[in-house]
């Protein structure tokens, strides 16, 4: 009985923390409705954040070019938390695809906005630190701006 009690409350959790989210485009919700959902979810773990939504899209044109979009919701819920969850990035090959577009904006706990500045972003080899790897492989991103702890990220 136990085992399926766990199993229906990981069945129905992601849709209950799903369901807090408007559903709509990136960037469409208030931060009054992130902040809410984001406090919805209760945890009796210490986890450094909570992801409260991940989600990939990916078009893809009978040209054969492809595009894919990550959405990404999620609370910082500590000290860790604020040191691990940070900073955004994303990693690209100049040979075959466009550098990344990166929006991110940080919803503090009091409510105030801190949309991330596209200047703080920095692009750098991704295999720095490999001089024997060959690769034009790029890692693009930097710091979020304002993160602590209660905030909630949209990314």
């Amino acid at each position: 009985m136990r085992q399926r009690l766990c199993l229906l409350f990981f069945a129905f959790s992601p849709a209950l923390l799903f369901s807090q989210i408007p559903e709509g485009s990136p960037f469409t919700a208030s931060p009054v409705q992130l902040l809410q959902a984001g406090q919805s979810f209760k945890s009796d773990k210490p986890y450094p954040a909570t992801v409260l939504l991940d989600e990939h899209t990916f078009t893809f044109q009978s040209s054969g070019v492809a595009t894919e979009e990550r959405h990404l919701i999620y609370r910082v819920n500590s000290a860790e938390g604020v040191g691990g969850w940070s900073e955004t990035s994303a990693e690209w090959q100049p040979w075959r695809q466009k550098k990344p577009e990166i929006r991110a904006r940080v919803i503090t706990a009091d409510g105030s906005v801190h949309e991330l500045d596209p200047q703080t972003l920095t692009d750098v080899p991704l295999h720095e630190d490999s001089p024997d790897l060959y690769s034009d492989g790029r890692r693009f991103g930097g710091p979020l701006p304002a993160v602590a702890e209660g905030s909630v990220v949209e990314d």
